[in-house]
């Protein structure tokens, strides 16, 4: 049932968003060289490692700590900034809830290396499908913002905002699509109001 609704949800999502999409990736070609879209490993259901998409962002080949340092972040274009404020880097990831890769709500997948510190907090968290969003993502909205005054940004992000963001999102597991719902329109409401 989940998946017949992710299915499609997705797809009425694309098609009635085609049109912004392809605005979107006209502006990011237009505004620096490079691929219009940014793929990601990320580490997905029961540890497998998925392709995560997203409208690019950043300057080409500048994405090497993994961990953004908020809306001052020099590598960040400024069509990237107003893109992230409003979450529209991520509307590509509608493509991988389509694979099965994501559903639409569920934790979101990190970069590998991070494994065995979620699973130390949660040993279910990867029995989870991650999503595009979820009780987490919208707590750490502006998540990036939260290292710009740490001399390491890695250590507060191990330290305090990945046990954060496992004990919100602990119960996924056993949502209902009403919760599915319910989070999927805290989520619009953040994107339009919180930004």
């Amino acid at each position: 049932m989940k998946r017949t609704f992710d299915v499609t949800v997705s797809l009425v999502l694309l098609v009635v968003l085609l049109p912004l999409l392809l605005i979107l990736a006209l502006l990011i070609s237009l505004e620096s060289n490079g691929s219009v879209f940014y793929r990601s490993r990320r580490v997905g259901l029961d540890e497998r490692e998925i392709t995560l998409y997203k409208f690019r962002t950043m300057v080409p080949n500048r994405d090497v700590s993994g961990i953004t340092l908020g809306k001052n972040d020099p590598r960040i274009t400024p069509l990237g900034r107003w893109l992230r404020k409003y979450k529209l880097d991520e509307l590509p990831q509608l493509v991988n809830v389509l694979k099965g890769d994501l559903s639409l709500v569920g934790p979101r997948p990190d970069v590998p290396g991070y494994n065995e510190i979620y699973k130390y907090y949660n040993p279910d968290h990867y029995k989870m499908k991650p999503g595009i969003t979820s009780p987490a993502s919208i707590h750490y909205f502006h998540e990036g913002e939260l290292y710009q005054n740490h001399d390491d940004p890695r250590k507060e992000y191990i330290n305090r905002t990945i046990p954060g963001k496992v004990e919100l999102d602990r119960e996924i597991r056993q949502y209902t699509l009403t919760d599915d719902l319910r989070v999927l329109v805290r989520s619009l409401r953040h994107m339009i109001l919180k930004h």
